[in-house]
């Protein structure tokens, strides 16, 4: 079962705004919130994959 499905069963969206904002936070959550355990990632987030550790971001 895809995760957009349960989301889908939890929540009637109304407008495109609401489902973007959904979809928005559900990201957000996937890649910086939750620790991954795939080969590469090793209990990293996506995000400190491809950007490295909090807090060493630079600004642009």
């Amino acid at each position: 079962m895809t995760p957009w499905r349960v989301a889908f069963r939890r929540r009637y969206f109304t407008s495109a705004r609401q489902l973007q904002k959904s979809l928005d936070g559900f990201l957000r959550f996937y890649n910086e919130e939750r620790p991954h355990q795939g080969y590469r990632t090793q209990g990293r987030t996506p995000a400190e994959v491809f950007w490295g550790p909090v807090g060493s971001a630079k600004e642009v």
